[in-house]
């Protein structure tokens, strides 16, 4: 029994610290996908459409998503001329990390 009396401390502190863990993956993601939408609506500004992908975009770079490593999901509606750039929900705590889409058209 010795040693033993920190545990439930510490079971009540591990949610936290999680949590604080994922706040700051949702930060720097954030700042990720707000950088991608700067680069869609600089690339709009300078050839008057958006991209069809990502990869298109030739005026800034887009940053990855910093938690996946992988480009952010990014679709494009010729038809309605309509990007739509999404977040996947982050943190497996409740009301953590909701998902997030951001939607671009043109005037």
């Amino acid at each position: 029994m010795k040693g033993r009396a920190g545990i439930p401390i510490a079971n009540l502190l591990l949610p936290a610290l999680q949590g604080a863990f994922q706040a700051e993956g949702r930060m720097t993601r954030g700042l990720a996908a707000l950088q991608a939408i700067e680069a869609l609506r600089m690339h709009a500004a300078a050839s008057g459409k958006l991209p069809p992908s990502l990869a298109a975009v030739t005026v800034l770079p887009i940053p990855k998503d910093p938690l996946t490593g992988q480009a952010f999901p990014y679709t494009f509606d010729a038809a309605s001329a309509t990007a739509t750039l999404e977040l996947a929900p982050v943190g497996s705590l409740p009301n953590q990390g909701l998902p997030k889409r951001y939607v671009i058209k043109l005037k």
